[in-house]
Order: structure tokens, then sequence, then C-alpha cells
């Protein structure tokens, strides 16, 4: 009975042997089709930054991804924001100098924070916002970017990616180094 038993074990164990050498081999195989990596989504420098569509204020919807190829500023902001009371119409009053220069600007509205929908309207008219006007009702894209505060500017180079994030209010002279740029 012992033999019996015996024999059994070493044929069990030539097998494993043979099927792990068998299992070694095909893993030095070369490979032979190319992976592309998977560009990450993010807000880090250098990441490619996250898309969205989101209505307009004016009407219509705005795609992100859609200018990619040109340089984009984002920023993040609330009606309520005081520091956004002061930077917007600035920022708004750079967007029409700088108009031509195949620099967008998008400011998007966190309106999950809002209190009232006509508070946009009012703001937009009062501080003769001129630029796009983007309105984030559920939140998704200030989540995506991570917006913890505002105003938060973002600058998307035209490859698509995050070149530089900012939180607070953004020095005049720092975002026409980018006007400059193109």
């Amino acid at each position: 009975m012992k033999t019996g038993k015996g024999r059994l074990i070493f044929v069990l164990f030539c097998g494993l042997f043979f099927l792990l050498g068998l299992m070694y081999q095909n893993w030095e195989a070369p490979v032979k089709e190319v992976v592309q990596p998977i560009e990450k989504e993010g807000i880090e420098a250098g990441m490619k930054a996250p898309d969205f569509s989101l209505p307009s204020l004016a009407g219509g919807e705005v795609t992100l991804s859609d200018y990619y190829g040109e340089t984009i500023i984002l920023t993040f902001f609330t009606t309520w924001c005081s520091v956004c009371q002061e930077e917007l119409p600035a920022l708004s009053q750079l967007y029409q100098e700088e108009k031509g220069t195949g620099i967008k600007m998008f400011v998007v509205n966190v309106a999950a924070q809002e209190v009232q929908g006509k508070d946009l309207e009012n703001f937009s008219r009062h501080f003769q916002l001129s630029m796009p006007v983007l309105i984030d009702k559920t939140g998704t894209s200030s989540q995506k970017y991570q917006v913890t505060g505002v105003p938060m500017t973002y600058i998307i180079d035209a490859e698509g990616k995050v070149e530089k994030r900012y939180f607070g209010p953004v020095p005049q002279e720092e975002l026409k180094k980018h006007f400059r740029k193109n």
C-alpha cells in the first residue's frame, strides 16, 4: 500500500513541476501587442483636465473638451463670495481686452451652493460679466476639480492638460502672462 501512495505522490509532484515549467515559459514569452498608456485625468499640473458639459447662462451647453487646442482659463465662483465679487469684474475686463488672443475664459457658478436661482442672473448683469458663465447645478464639475473654496482658477493648456491651479484671487499680471504666451 505504501508503494502505491508513494508512486501517486511522485506522479503528482512530477505533474506539478511540469505545469510550473510550462507557466514559466509563458511568462518569459515576448509581448506582441503594444499597450498605450491611459492618460490620467485630474487636477494636478500635467494631468488631463476633467471634461464636463454645463449649461450656459446665455443658453446652450458648453463642453470643455470642445476648446482643447486653445488655452482655457476656468474660474469657479459663487455669487455670495465677496472675493469673487471683486475678482470677476476684473476678469471680465481682462476677457474684453484680450478677446482675440486665442484664449478662452469660462466662469463656473457652483450653483449647488447658491441661495436662489435668480441670484446668478442678477449677479452677472450687475457685474457686467462678458465671458461665458456656466452653471454647475449638481456640483459634479466642482467635485471633479476638487473645488474646496471659491474663487478657484485653473489654467488648462492647449493639449487639455492642467497647467496651473490658483486658490483665491489671481493677480491680473499672472493671468496676462498666459495671454502673452499665445
